[in-house]
């Protein structure tokens, strides 16, 4: 199944999740990463309700395995060029209303937890395993 989204509840959409270039009208890359990033979240809609949940989640993620965007150097408003960011509580809030098909249900945060922190402790268990092998060899 596709990952789609809707933006029409986010309040000036078409100012927050456009950007405005000179080949024409392109997602902004603060919405593609709140997009993709109500997958790693298990959070498929923010809301009013639960914004400060996504933000948290969101910040951790980014904490574990670095920032989820890139911010343009100057104003030409270039991909990927610029510097790698973490998204901010203001990014978050902006895009209230932004829904995905990614969930239907918020996954509550000790199933959500359990999840990111399984798996980044698999991850490092198996680079631990390699950086062994390789040491010795």
């Amino acid at each position: 199944m596709p990952l789609t989204w809707n933006v029409e509840h986010v309040e000036n959409h078409q100012e927050v999740t456009t950007l405005h270039t000179d080949e024409g009208d392109q997602w902004h890359p603060v919405t593609m990463a709140l997009v993709y990033l109500t997958m790693s979240t298990g959070i498929g809609r923010i809301t009013e309700a639960n914004a400060g949940e996504f933000y948290a989640r969101t910040n951790l993620l980014e904490r574990l395995v670095g920032p989820q965007l890139i911010r343009p150097e100057g104003e030409d408003g270039e991909r990927p060029t610029g510097y790698a960011a973490f998204i901010t509580p203001d990014e978050v809030r902006a895009h209230v209303g932004l829904a995905t098909n990614a969930c239907f249900k918020d996954e509550p945060r000790s199933k959500w937890l359990k999840r990111v922190l399984d798996r980044e402790m698999s991850t490092v268990v198996a680079r631990y395993g390699k950086a062994v092998v390789t040491t010795a060899a």
